[in-house]
């Protein structure tokens, strides 16, 4: 039963990324969040967390917002664009 389990959770947690957005403006602000994301240059990138909050705001069981968040404040800190990493830390987690 224990070797279930973790895969039970994987399979639930890629389902959950997939889900389709019920706002397609929550879907917007992702998508524009993850093209400035990935730009990692710094002043792009601190303009994604807005929008991935507003995609949270206009959509709370959307996944994906959450977790490009998640990878938000983690990318910050390894980016060493954050001083304050207990305080990066605690934002990113749950």
């Amino acid at each position: 039963m224990a070797t279930i389990a973790p895969q039970v959770q994987e399979a639930e947690l890629r389902r959950a990324l997939r889900k389709r957005p019920e706002n397609l403006d929550a879907y917007e602000c992702v998508l524009r969040g993850l093209d400035l994301l990935i730009r990692l240059e710094h002043d792009m990138f601190m303009q994604a967390l807005p929008l991935f909050k507003r995609a949270m705001a206009l959509d709370p069981t959307y996944a994906m917002p959450h977790a490009q968040a998640a990878a938000w404040h983690s990318t910050r800190f390894d980016q060493g664009w954050s001083v304050v990493f207990l305080d990066r830390l605690r934002l990113a987690r749950p």
